[in-house]
Order: C-alpha cells, then structure tokens, then sequence
C-alpha cells in the first residue's frame, strides 16, 4: 500500500480482455499488479476460466497449456485442471487436496472481466435504463501512472473546465454512493473549437449532462446525455508493473434502428471521447498525484473526498482466495 494508502490493486473486477481476443480452445495470460491470470475459453462450452498462472502441482506456467475439453492441459505433466479447478487423475475422478486456484468472471459486452480480491457483486449502473445496446471497444493503452491517477483525473471538475474547455452551467455534485462507489455529477456546454466540441455544441442545446461514477476504485462508469443522444464510456484501470495501467474500455449507445447504425453511433462515440482524452495524455506525462493539501476550491474538496474513499478500499492481496462465481450485472434492461 501506497500513496496514502491507496490499494496497489484493489479487491474489484478488471476488464482484462475483449471477447474476440479469446477464441475457442485459446489460452491467453494477462497480468494483474504483482500476478499474471491465465484465460481460457473452453473447446466444448466456450466458456471462459480464469487460473492463477502457475500450476498449483508444480508452478509451470500455465500459458504454455493446451485445451482440453473445457478444461487445461498444464505442460508439464499433461494433468488437466478443470473449470472448477481440479486436478483429474487418468481415471477422470479428482485429485484430493490439489487444487488451482480460479477466480470468477463474467463476460460482458464483448469483454471479459475479471474478479480479484473479494467477492463482487456490482451496482447496476444506469446504462441498464437505456434498454439494448451497441457497443464498441476502446483501443488499448497502457501508461506509466498508477491507476488512481486517472481516476482523480477523470473526476475533476476544474480540470474539466481548465484543459477540457467545458463551461459548467451548474453546481457539480460530489456524491458517496455508498461504501463501494462514488459519482460526481454535472452539466456543461462545450467552448471549445475542436470538431469534437463543435459537434457535442450541436447536439447538446442546453448542455452536456455528465455523471461520472467509480466503482470499488479501479471501475469507472461515465455517461453523458447530450440532447436525445446518450452515451456511456464504461473504463478499467488495470494496475501493472512498476506503476504502469493498462486502460480498457468499452463505448456504448442505445441500439434504435438497425444493428449497423447502432455500431455506426456507438464508433462516432468512441472517437468522440478519444479526442477528449487527448488533450491528457501530455498533461498527465510524469505526473506525481496527491490529494489537495488545502481546500481552496469546490474541485478541491472533491478530490479530497475522492481519495479518502480511494483510501477505503481493501487491497486484493496476491495471495488472496479465488472469489465463487457472482453476478457482474452490467446488463441491459428495457427502460
């Protein structure tokens, strides 16, 4: 624990792959903080398991596995672990005692996540009201900041004025959801002279409304309402090595028409936010974060607040036991 005491990586769900990066039969190994997790989607069911990376018999890592059934060949000793993480003896009944340990996940919107830590089970965020949905991934990007930085960042309503050129027609509202989540609310009309800001000045007569929620820390959920056009930006902060993130992220829109039009607007979303973000990545270069050590604004006392609940949270611990399957409930629900 660093910074405060903020978890290096929290007990939460982490978006670790995108569907079309795990076809069936494949084995993927992505890594998480101090520990690398082993996807793999099985031959019959095509379902996904996620392992910790070395085999519990002997610590061969399981990358170099094959996929046997539903379940993983481990390299060194043709022993097959199955989904719920036992070893088969050559009889197929289960080894007593040995066992790999597994963690839940859930495949959502074309991406797998992940749980670490704890048992999750998440709040429906409002993307539920917003009935079917087109969705298209973000482009993975990896950077040399730990994750709460782009958290803060995302949260901060000054920032969103000074580098974002948003003028807020309103008080913003920091809320503390409860002891997992967090959200800041607001409304601003763009003054800017990008395209992308001249497009949202278009769409959005009276203002842009934005509510930004972060769940369990590494999780953010932001959504925006410009006129009839909504959109959500659902984002993991998967923390790596070294304090390096690997950000993930999935663009949606309501599916009204047909299935190409809602990819269509689901993609004019997603480049949309990419030209917000850009105008960060300079800023952010070689950042030190930390909280306001005195409130001299509004946007002080937000971010304030943010971290003591960034500091709240437990840390998942690289040793911490594998989660039973639980609900993501990321899922669509006819308003």
């Amino acid at each position: 624990m660093r910074q405060g005491a903020i978890a290096d990586c929290p007990a939460n769900w982490y978006m670790l792959a995108f569907s079309h990066e795990l076809k069936k039969g494949a084995v993927l190994a992505r890594r998480l903080a101090g520990r690398e997790i082993v996807l793999v989607r099985g031959n019959e069911s095509g379902t996904v398991t996620a392992f910790d990376s070395h085999c519990a018999h002997m610590g061969c890592h399981l990358k170099h596995g094959t996929v046997s059934g539903d379940g993983l060949q481990c390299a060194l000793h043709h022993r097959v672990i199955t989904p719920s993480g036992h070893f088969l003896k050559p009889d197929g009944s289960a080894h007593a005692g040995l066992r790999q340990k597994r963690h839940a996940v859930r495949e959502q919107y074309g991406a797998i996540f992940v749980s670490v830590g704890t048992e999750h089970s998440f709040p429906v965020p409002e993307i539920c009201a917003l009935g079917a949905i087109a969705v298209a991934p973000m482009r993975e990007k990896t950077l040399p900041l730990p994750w709460w930085t782009f958290i803060a960042n995302g949260m901060d309503v000054e920032h969103l004025q000074a580098v974002h050129d948003r003028h807020l027609l309103e008080q913003p509202v920091f809320e503390l959801l409860d002891e997992k989540s967090v959200c800041v609310s607001y409304r601003s009309m763009p003054t800017g002279r990008s395209i992308g800001d001249r497009v949202m000045t278009w769409l959005a007569k009276d203002g842009v409304h934005g509510r930004i929620t972060c769940f369990s820390g590494t999780m953010m959920l932001v959504e925006s309402k410009a006129g009839s056009s909504r959109a959500f930006i659902l984002l993991s902060m998967v923390p790596g090595a070294e304090d390096t993130t690997t950000l993930r992220g999935l663009v949606g829109v309501p599916s009204q028409g047909s299935k190409l039009a809602g990819a269509v607007r689901a993609r004019l979303s997603a480049w949309l936010f990419h030209a917000f973000l850009a105008k960060d990545i300079g800023v952010l270069d070689a950042m030190k974060l930390h909280a306001p050590y005195h409130e001299n604004s509004q946007g002080d006392g937000f971010t304030r607040q943010l971290f003591a609940f960034l500091q709240s949270l437990p840390e998942a611990g690289a040793d911490a036991a594998a989660a039973p399957p639980a609900a993501l409930q990321l899922v669509e629900k006819a308003s």
